[in-house]
């Protein structure tokens, strides 16, 4: 039965979009399931040689700890074990990782982030984590 879920989450409507449909799913199958939120820090590649992107690291930091300790309060309020990781690279590759490595039982995720220009050219995150991880992935929109 599912015990652990893995939600990465950005901010944009679809993560948030994923969470509900987590705590949904929780509610629905009356079992004892512990969230992992996942919060990933990504500074666009154009923005690498840059000395303003030590500034845009800060901003992004501090906004992504904002959005995810916000969702992971609400989830604990709704009753529901969660806890939060939050790495820095490329979300993709990241997602994987945690995902592959930390024996999640699935993963929930938005269909479209807030990186619609990075999705353009470096091709979808949830198309890339659907087929590198290991376990079932539910898509939201």
């Amino acid at each position: 039965m599912y015990q652990r879920f893995l939600v990465p989450i950005d901010g944009s409507d679809h993560s948030i979009h994923a969470v509900k449909t987590a705590i949904t799913l929780i509610h629905n199958l009356k079992a004892s399931v512990s969230v992992t939120l996942l919060h990933i820090n990504h500074t666009p590649p154009m923005m690498d040689n840059y000395d303003v992107t030590i500034d845009i690291e800060d901003e992004v930091e501090r906004e992504g700890h904002e959005v995810v300790h916000s969702v992971a309060e609400k989830l604990r309020d709704a009753g529901i074990r969660c806890e939060v990781i939050t790495r820095k690279g490329d979300p993709a590759h990241q997602i994987c990782e945690i995902a592959n490595n930390g024996h999640y039982d699935m993963v929930i995720m938005g269909s479209r982030g807030l990186g619609r220009v990075s999705e353009l050219v470096l091709g979808s995150v949830s198309r890339h984590v659907v087929q590198h991880v290991n376990c079932p992935v539910i898509i939201t929109k």
